[in-house]
């Protein structure tokens, strides 16, 4: 299965340090490699939040520390959620705010 796909990979090429396998499942039950990116996903910081920080392990080992093992017990029940957020808005406020720091409160007109 995926922790199998997971392993093979990560001991054929003795990877060290976090990575993301992005895998597709086909409707066979096969798993697909479609990337590999070597670095920590974005969500990373909901295992700090869980109770295993993952980044922080990392650095600890690479500093050549050693970690209890294994890692503590995880908290269930986290979530993590990633926002992108479009704003548009006048030149004129954006250049008050900038220059500022702070923008006047005025109601909406009714």
């Amino acid at each position: 299965g995926l922790s199998a796909l997971t392993d093979k990979f990560m001991k054929g090429t003795r990877w060290r340090g976090p990575c993301e396998l992005e895998v597709l499942r086909d409707p066979h039950g096969g798993y697909h490699v479609m990337e590999i990116n070597p670095r920590f996903p974005a969500w990373c910081y909901l295992t700090a939040a869980s109770g295993q920080n993952l980044p922080s392990a990392c650095a600890r080992l690479a500093l050549g520390e050693r970690l209890a093992m294994p890692l503590p017990d995880y908290r269930t029940g986290q979530m993590f959620v990633r926002i992108s957020l479009d704003q548009v808005s006048d030149m004129s406020t954006f250049g008050q705010l900038s220059s500022t720091g702070f923008l006047p409160f005025s109601s909406p007109s009714a």
